[in-house]
C-alpha cells in the first residue's frame, strides 16, 4: 500500500507540458490551438484567406530553414547554432520618445 502511494506523489510531482502541433509538425500558440480544436469540434475551418496566409507563412519558414541548412553546410556565414535554426536575435528598439521628458530633474539647492 505504500508503494502505491509513493508511485501517486511522483506522478503528482511531474510536470506536465503541452505541445500542439499541426499537420506540418510546427509547434502552436495557444491561440492557433484553441482555433483548431474548435474548428474540429464545429466542423468547419478557417476561411480562404488566413489558410492561404498560413501557408504562405510555412513556405517562407521552409525557404529560410533550407537557406540556413545550405550556408551552413557550405562554411559561410551563419554556420552557427542560431544560423542553422532560422532565427535572428533582434536587437531591442530605442523608443522614439524622447525620454528626458518623462525623467525627473532635480535642480541643485540654492
Amino acid at each position: 500500500m505504500a508503494r502505491g502511494g509513493r508511485r501517486r506523489t511522483e506522478l503528482a510531482r511531474r510536470e506536465i507540458k503541452l505541445e500542439y502541433r499541426d499537420e506540418h509538425g510546427r509547434l502552436l500558440t495557444r491561440k492557433e490551438a484553441y482555433c483548431d480544436m474548435s474548428y474540429q469540434f464545429h466542423g468547419h475551418g478557417s476561411s480562404k484567406k488566413n489558410q492561404e496566409h498560413r501557408l504562405k507563412q510555412i513556405e517562407r519558414e521552409q525557404m529560410e530553414y533550407s537557406k540556413s541548412m545550405a550556408n551552413a553546410a557550405s562554411g559561410g556565414v551563419g554556420g552557427s547554432r542560431v544560423g542553422t535554426l532560422g532565427m535572428v536575435e533582434r536587437q531591442p528598439r530605442e523608443s522614439y520618445r524622447n525620454r528626458s521628458l518623462y525623467t525627473r530633474r532635480i535642480l541643485p539647492s540654492q
